[in-house]
């Protein structure tokens, strides 16, 4: 059960996602590659008005031989400590 219902199918669908949430004002984002369960995942953290960057989510990836199957979205700050992650990182991303 995914914490946010939403459905995306389909190559065309991801990209307009994708367009929509990572606008072209470079620096408001970090993602840090780990893995959850032996699939490859990424953490976000977005910049806060504070310029910190502040935990967003875990993304965890279903690879298959045809490529992205799925995106399972974990909005919990609380899970990247699990992952080794910091909760904040610095205003440059350290």
């Amino acid at each position: 059960m995914p914490p946010i219902p939403t459905w995306f199918d389909g190559r065309e669908d991801v990209l307009r996602l994708l367009a929509a949430k990572l606008r072209p004002e470079g620096g408001q984002r970090i993602a840090v590659a780990t893995s959850a369960n032996g699939r490859p995942a990424f953490a976000v953290y977005n910049r806060g008005p504070d310029e910190v960057f502040h935990a967003h989510s875990v993304q965890v990836l279903t690879v298959t031989k045809a490529g992205i199957a799925a995106v399972l979205a974990f909005h919990r700050a609380d899970l990247f400590p699990l992952f080794g992650l910091p909760v904040d990182r610095g205003a440059r991303g350290g």
